[in-house]
């Protein structure tokens, strides 16, 4: 099979592929060989069907495969003998339709769009800016009181507050405020002023034995599924409740909020591991300072992406093959909005390429052992948003190897592991020149780099 190369330009070029009936008929007989062997023929044995009967009717399906199939390895032993740095995929010049039973020898073109030859060297002459956001008091306020909320109590508390929660009996009154005989009655109702629209203030201050007229439509804010729920009725009689009821208070609870000790520094961050409330404290700033680097981390490779990209990014593209490209794998884009979407993508294109260099000179891998630990990591970090700590490894072992059977979870995983290191590279090798912010300074910084987007 003869294969060449015509390069139109440093970054595009057309393979031509030739193919005579050398490259491939001892296949194609071979193969309707074995379909006579193994197939049932009505009114033949098997094995002892005529092979002109077979050729007739299978010859052309089973030579456009093999044809296709050989002239597939073809191209891309010819891309990988001549170590041919290509972009994309290869794209066919034209589909074209051929009759294999008048046709025996065949050419077919494709086109090739090269990447750049790229020397990526990261050093202290890139100079990438890292913040440093300084953790407010009020963010440390906001974490103490939630610790403090997390792990309080339900006690009984004398007067109704904001967040208490009420339960008595719910009665159905009249339009002059009597009960109505045969009205709704729930005498186990329960609620929370907090979430009463236009009604919790009727509540507030309220004690056991207070009887409050309130209307469950206006406090609903005219939801038929809460006053359903509110008065344990079907949703459809929910629906024709205006009047106003009558709510006995019989008892009221609410949260106490835990208090500075060692009991709460030992359930926020395990046994013994704080002992003072100075320590909670401090635990509590580096752990607001860890989820505030979390976005300092996200805006350090934005910049380190637009700085590499800007020092190393000066190079040609195939820009038409690119587009035809681009086109073909995305049903979204056509030849009238291509132009307008290339450009938008021109720089993650070459920050791929960019990349792509990085990963192998410093010689970045993923190992299965590196993706089975993230995925443990990841399971152990979604049991933790639901408050379920210190489980065995056993089961966020089992939990991170169903994860692992989804081909969209384990790619994703390996994509992440390999961007961090790439970044981790980036930032050992670059010069960072870090800067404290506060965290409205960082606001303001992200906001001009979104505008810019």
């Amino acid at each position: 099979m003869n294969v060449t190369l015509e390069k139109s330009s440093e970054v595009e070029g057309r393979l031509t592929v030739n193919v005579v009936p050398a490259d491939y008929e001892e296949k194609v007989k071979k193969e309707l060989k074995e379909i006579g062997r193994t197939r049932v023929f009505p009114g033949f044995r098997k094995g002892h069907v005529p092979f002109g009967m077979i050729k007739r009717h299978f010859g052309q399906r089973i030579t456009s495969d093999i044809v296709n199939e050989e002239v597939y390895r073809a191209v891309i032993g010819y891309i990988r003998e001549n170590k041919l740095n290509i972009l994309g995929e290869p794209m066919p010049v034209e589909v074209k339709n051929i009759d294999f039973d008048k046709e025996t020898e065949f050419t077919f073109q494709y086109d090739l769009g090269f990447g750049p030859d790229l020397d990526v060297t990261v050093d202290k002459k890139v100079v990438i800016p890292y913040y440093q956001i300084e953790v407010p008091q009020n963010m440390i306020d906001e974490q103490d009181t939630a610790f403090r909320r997390r792990f309080g109590k339900n006690v009984d508390k004398e007067a109704v507050e904001e967040d208490s929660i009420v339960k008595g009996e719910i009665s159905e009154l009249n339009a002059d405020g009597s009960l109505k005989e045969d009205g709704i009655v729930n005498d186990k109702g329960i609620l929370t002023p907090r979430y009463l629209k236009e009604q919790s203030e009727l509540f507030v201050g309220k004690k056991v034995g207070d009887k409050v007229t309130f209307n469950p439509a206006k406090a609903s804010g005219e939801n038929a599924s809460e006053v359903a729920s509110m008065l344990n009725i079907e949703k459809e009689a929910a629906q024709a409740v205006k009047a106003d009821f009558q709510f006995e208070i019989k008892s009221i609870s609410g949260l106490e909020p835990a208090e500075l000790g060692q009991e709460l520094f030992d359930l926020a961050f395990g046994k013994d591991n704080v002992k003072s409330e100075e320590e909670y404290f401090e635990e509590i700033r580096k752990m607001v300072s860890r989820e505030l680097q979390q976005n300092a981390e996200m805006l350090f490779r934005n910049d380190a992406r637009d700085v590499l990209v800007e020092k190393f990014g000066k190079f040609e593209l195939p820009e038409k093959f690119l587009k035809r490209w681009l086109v073909a794998r995305d049903e979204k884009l056509k030849e009238d909005n291509i132009d307008e979407e290339y450009n938008k993508s021109l720089s993650g294109i070459k920050w791929q390429l960019i990349e792509d260099r990085i990963i192998s000179k410093y010689e970045i891998k993923v190992e299965e052992a590196d993706v089975r630990n993230y995925a443990k990591m990841v399971a152990a970090n979604q049991f933790a948003q639901y408050g379920m700590v210190g489980l065995s490894d056993e089961l966020i072992s089992g939990y991170a190897e169903k994860m692992l059977k989804d081909k969209n979870y384990s790619s994703r995983f390996v994509d992440d592991i390999t961007d961090d290191r790439v970044f981790r590279t980036v930032k050992d090798n670059a010069k960072i020149n870090e800067k404290k912010v506060t965290l409205d300074e960082f606001r303001e910084i992200v906001k001009k780099v979104n505008e810019k987007a």
